[in-house]
């Protein structure tokens, strides 16, 4: 499953645990990428990772809700859904400069 698919998938405990899972994988295969090539990486890291370390991850995160987050974030809230807001937290972690 792709990371993005799995995204739009979540809608409870099982959906968001499934997320994590590939939003785990899709990590692991960037770390490999970045270790075999770091020639060919700018400011952004293999597979579209903005933040590759947990702190930068993390402050990602909090800088994107803290901004007002994204449209995604606000559809997840309006649908009582918290289990896709914190998906989209998470995910926010890898693509937010």
């Amino acid at each position: 499953m792709e990371l993005e698919e799995a995204l739009s998938s979540v809608k409870d405990q099982p959906t968001f645990l499934a997320f994590v899972k590939v939003l785990i994988t899709d990590r692991e295969v960037a770390s490999q990428l970045e270790r075999k090539k770091p020639e060919f990486l700018n400011l952004v890291d293999a597979n579209g990772w903005y933040n590759s370390t947990i702190e930068g991850f993390l402050e990602a995160a909090v800088a994107c809700v803290e901004f007002g987050g994204n449209q995604e974030m606000k559809a997840a809230l309006s649908q009582e859904n918290p289990w896709r807001y914190f998906a989209e937290f998470l995910y926010s972690g890898k693509i937010y400069e």
